[in-house]
């Protein structure tokens, strides 16, 4: 283990690190002024880990992270120590940069020294608390929904067993259910109910008392008739709180009200859901309103029954069971009313949930904080094609395109041929079928500036079978049409996003994540995402085939057939192709590369002489020399970032005189690591504003 910088927190380091932020922050505020106190507060934002893990034998137990950079050594260089209930939390102080957003292994080592945990790809954000759920010898990682105020009561994940992971130990006890295989393809990561009798029994504190109530769980199922998911009963009512199938086209929903009203009852109708395919469903009980709500698959019919009053639950001891009906407490099953199927996930909060609350159960925010989704691996760049006069790839891989009619073009920063421009007609860019064919998840990121409303083909992709394979297409100014392969014989798959006017004559961010992996889509422009689109596909790998990888036009047949109606007028930039579905936070830093700290990108580039000069040589294969002037004196900062937005080394961090400079890099991160070949980034903050320049490493 290299170093400890996370530790388990106690009071006095909460104590200790106010008090130095604050130290830190006053001193900046006296130097710097008010906004650059203001930006300095959001960058020393402590980073929060909060880590429960699930097990046998949880206690005492190391847990450390480490960085997932492809092809470098491991560094476990934060860690910590559970206590008696398999619970830490890790705190890294915003002034230690070398944690960025991104992804990240672990493991857990008892005091011995034995591994008995491993996880990798889990994105961590920076300056956010966040929580994390491990599960010893399976690799398995959640992130519970945080609701405020603690809503979570109970979460049964049913993984083989009904044990209660919020904390907050409601344990429940099965009879006659068997594990079965989740939505993720895991046995034993689901409990299948056979009728009859099986059931599971919860306490009855899980709901005894609660108003506000919101059962959120995953159904699958092929019984049309009647079937109970979870009855709640005393001895005076046995319909106290029950979540009911009707049928495969009904909710039914039963819960005590006041006035004497006994049991107040209302149904919604849904699409049918007996077709053996996993749904979510989420039913709210909203006493606070005096109204229900009910979702399914992420589809709400909210507001409903709003003429129920409800009043506190009352459930007794042995009345909480999930898969049958009570005709009295805690027994007279009806045969004809047993859950028949495979239920997963089930949580039961003690507040009404919002939509967006429910969008990120199914897993449709598309944020970190978005939960037990199988996680897309770590994107790793394929493919980068900065356009500065022509079609080489700077990723290092040797993916040069081949320019046929495009023209060099100013870029988004002023700089000439620092960009290519499509004029339409013939204008393309032939691209190595390699690049796509073959992949899943798939994230394509650009700048594009057109004045064109039409319709027009950015990036498109083709076999002899599908013209179609992977189309990135303009349909309006306001509207994008993305195409791709799916499974099952579907040769394609097309959904239309609605976006603000981007036919402007302006540059604006464009990124298409294809998360095979989720099966959804994400969609961003400028940085505003869509998350969770196209859900309903399922997508295969792209089978590309030479000749079929094409910038600026749409292909009617391999490589050709090409719609002059179609063709792409504008100029583009800086095409990054990742094998991999990039998270927000790293879109984000795409969008702000040349600026990772957030600054609007029409303050890139400085007046006159002062900033960044090219670097030299570039591409370099060892070091290279990294010149810039000062017209002023000041505090000059020179930092070195990689494609996703992460710092890889501060050259310069101090104060320096009005003048010229030269910095040596020897392609070496903070840590005294090589860094891979690829494009890196060179920013400097200085008195005059700031600079960014592109830097090729080739090793």
């Amino acid at each position: 283990m290299i170093g400890k910088r996370l530790v388990t927190e106690h009071p006095w380091h909460r104590q200790v690190e106010f008090r130095v932020r604050c130290l830190w922050a006053v001193a900046s505020l006296l130097f710097n002024g008010p906004a650059a106190w203001a930006e300095s507060l959001a960058v020393q934002a402590s980073t929060v880990i909060e880590v429960t893990l699930r097990g046998e034998e949880v206690s005492g137990l190391t847990v450390e992270f480490a960085n997932s950079v492809s092809g470098r050594q491991t560094d476990y260089a934060w860690s910590g120590v559970t206590d008696p209930s398999g619970r830490l939390e890790l705190i890294v102080p915003g002034s230690d940069r070398s944690l960025v957003s991104g992804f990240y292994h672990a493991r857990a080592l008892t005091p011995a020294g034995e591994v008995v945990g491993r996880w990798r790809s889990i994105p961590i954000n920076r300056s956010r608390r966040q929580a994390l759920e491990l599960v010893l010898d399976s690799g398995l990682v959640r992130r519970p929904p945080a609701g405020p105020g603690g809503a979570l009561v109970a979460h049964y994940p049913l993984d083989g067993d009904a044990r209660d992971v919020s904390g907050h130990a409601h344990h429940g006890a099965p009879s006659g259910v068997e594990p079965g295989e989740d939505r993720f393809g895991n046995e034993s990561g689901a409990m299948l109910f056979r009728g009859t009798q099986d059931r599971i029994d919860l306490p009855h504190q899980v709901l005894d008392g609660l108003r506000d109530v919101s059962i959120s769980f995953w159904l699958k199922t092929t019984k049309s008739g009647s079937q109970a998911i979870l009855s709640a009963a005393n001895r005076s009512n046995d319909n106290e709180h029950i979540v009911y199938l009707w049928d495969q086209e009904n909710i039914h929903f039963f819960s005590h009200g006041t006035h004497g009203q006994g049991a107040s009852f209302c149904w919604v109708d849904i699409p049918p859901i007996a077709d053996g395919q996993w749904h979510h469903l989420v039913v709210v009980r909203n006493a606070a309103e005096g109204n229900a709500a009910f979702y399914v698959d992420g589809v709400g019919q909210t507001d409903r029954c709003g003429d129920l009053e409800y009043r506190a639950l009352t459930v007794e001891e042995g009345g909480l069971i999930i898969g049958q009906e009570q005709d009295s407490l805690g027994g007279d099953f009806d045969p004809n009313q047993v859950l028949e199927g495979i239920l997963d996930d089930l949580r039961i909060y003690d507040k009404a949930l919002s939509v967006a609350e429910v969008q990120t159960l199914l897993g449709k925010d598309g944020s970190v904080e978005t939960e037990d989704l199988p996680a897309a691996r770590p994107a790793t760049l394929v493919a980068y094609y900065p356009f500065d006069g022509d079609a080489g790839d700077g990723s290092g891989n040797g993916f040069d395109g081949t320019v046929y009619g495009p023209e060099p073009g100013e870029d988004r920063f002023g700089n000439e041929s620092g960009a290519v421009l499509f004029r339409g007609t013939q204008d393309r860019i032939d691209l190595p079928h390699e690049v796509l064919d073959g992949l899943r998840d798939v994230s394509v990121s650009l700048w594009l500036k057109t004045t064109r409303s039409g319709q027009q083909a950015i990036l498109g992709a083709a076999n002899r079978s599908n013209d179609n394979e992977y189309l990135l297409y303009m349909m309006t100014g306001q509207r994008f049409r993305l195409f791709s392969h799916g499974r099952f014989g579907r040769t394609q798959y097309e959904c239309d996003v609605d976006v603000d006017p981007i036919g402007d004559g302006g540059w604006h961010h464009i990124v298409w994540v294809r998360n095979a992996t989720g099966g959804h889509s994400d969609f961003y422009v400028d940085g505003a995402g869509q998350m969770g689109i196209c859900d309903d596909l399922e997508y295969g790998a792209l089978s590309i085939e030479e000749g079929g990888l094409i910038i600026g036009q749409e292909q009617d047949s391999l490589g050709g057939d090409f719609d002059p109606n179609q063709v792409l007028e504008g100029s583009l930039d800086d095409l990054r192709i990742y094998d991999g579905a990039l998270t927000a936070a790293e879109v984000q830093a795409l969008r702000g590369m040349v600026e990772p700290g957030g600054r609007s990108t029409a303050t890139q580039e400085t007046a006159a002489t002062s900033g960044l000069e090219p670097n030299a040589p570039n591409p370099f294969n060892a070091s290279t020399w990294v010149p810039y002037r000062l017209d002023t004196s000041g505090h000059v900062r020179l930092e070195i970032y990689n494609m996703l937005g992460q710092q890889v080394r501060v050259l310069v961090d101090g104060f320096q005189a009005a003048g010229a400079y030269r910095v040596h890099w020897d392609s070496r991160d903070g840590r005294g690591t090589a860094v891979a070949s690829g494009v890196y980034l060179a920013r400097l903050v200085h008195p005059g504003g700031v600079h960014s320049r592109r830097l090729l490493y080739l090793e």
